[in-house]
């Protein structure tokens, strides 16, 4: 069974001030701790995440490093009671450069549509709601079509989560887009890139290695995706 379920937020007392009025009251709040994933008995990652997925987040991790391919890749993957540390065996750890197959998506009014719906679904994420706190990311089919979303603190660890499910569900990462609440960086765009995902949009801007990742790997990167608006920084 994939998909770890553990308390993600953490309620705290706080003072609210509103104007000139100032209440005591409790709040809501997303939780965070350190995670650690040791490959092959090695220690290879450490992360800052929300509680939960952590199994998801190391197969998503270890695809956007371009270690596995694929869930057969792994032999096994066990997480701590606490979630704190993860341990993956592998039948090779050797980082592989090459993306993985793709598929062209060349109707672009379309594909625009999907990016819309992608965007769109991570605005009511339950912990965003709840906390304001969360980043989110999911992956749609490009007829806009809802698979998966994952919420985390760290948007590089949501993205990482919604890989990892793909792979262990079996899903052709190739006929995806991502779509994600953070800056398109150059990190982001090489996970799309080496997991194979062809098609990456965000409510937030691109910068210019995100750019340059996402050609390099032949990514259409799209962001600002706000309402009928959006930049489309690379049209692969």
């Amino acid at each position: 069974m994939w998909g770890l379920a553990m308390d993600k937020t953490v309620r705290v007392r706080i003072t609210k001030i509103r104007g000139t009025e100032t209440r005591a009251e409790d709040d809501t709040v997303i939780a965070e701790r350190e995670t650690r994933l040791f490959l092959n008995g090695a220690e290879f990652a450490m992360t800052v995440m929300t509680p939960g997925d952590e199994d998801l987040w190391a197969v998503g991790h270890l695809a956007a490093r371009g270690v596995i391919g694929s869930a057969c890749d792994l032999t096994g993957v066990e997480v701590s009671e606490d979630g704190a540390v993860v341990t993956a065996e592998v039948r090779t750890s050797r980082t592989r450069e090459a993306a993985r197959e793709r598929r062209g998506m060349r109707d672009l009014a379309a594909l625009a549509e999907a990016a819309r719906e992608g965007i769109r679904w991570l605005a009511d994420a339950p912990l965003y709601t709840s906390t304001g706190g969360a980043h989110v990311a999911a992956l749609v089919r490009a007829d806009g079509t809802r698979l998966t979303r994952m919420e985390d603190v760290g948007r590089h660890n949501a993205v990482d989560k919604v890989l990892g499910w793909a792979l262990v569900n079996g899903v052709r990462l190739s006929e995806m887009i991502l779509a994600t609440s953070g800056r398109l960086t150059g990190e982001m765009a090489s996970k799309a890139g080496v997991a194979g995902v062809p098609v990456m949009a965000s409510v937030s801007a691109a910068t210019n290695r995100g750019v340059e990742e996402a050609l390099r790997y032949g990514v259409t990167l799209i962001g600002f995706v706000r309402g009928d608006a959006m930049n489309v920084y690379t049209d692969a």
